[in-house]
């Protein structure tokens, strides 16, 4: 069995580069480079569907990516907070409002004067 091939983004986008800026077709390109025809196929279409996002690596999210999931966490942590502020409602005693200031502490909230913030 052969060990997979790792190529970096500078490769891709050199063989892309043959493709279109030296007028090679896919297969003159993909012979030239001893890589597989419907790979650089592949890369030619990531290239053009990825608007420059093409090749990240593994793990990297795109900028659209990133904001969705630090917009599902602060969902998360709002979910969160309205949950202890539903609970604080029902807590008179000095206790239970230490305890859930100090849940809403964990959870970066701020207070005002002791009291829980809006």
């Amino acid at each position: 069995m052969t060990k997979r091939k790792k190529h970096t983004k500078e490769f891709k986008l050199d063989a892309i580069s043959l493709v279109r800026d030296q007028s090679l077709n896919i297969a003159e390109a993909s012979r030239n480079l001893e890589i597989n025809l419907q790979l650089l196929g592949r890369w030619i279409k990531e290239d053009e569907s990825e608007e420059g996002q093409a090749f990240r690596g593994n793990g990297k999210l795109t900028p659209d990516q990133e904001e969705i999931r630090k917009l599902k966490a602060q969902v998360k942590r709002l979910e969160r907070l309205d949950l202890v502020k539903g609970i604080a409602q029902f807590s008179d005693n000095t206790y239970g409002e230490r305890r859930i200031q100090a849940v809403l502490n964990t959870l970066s909230f701020p207070s005002i004067g002791g009291k829980l913030q809006n």
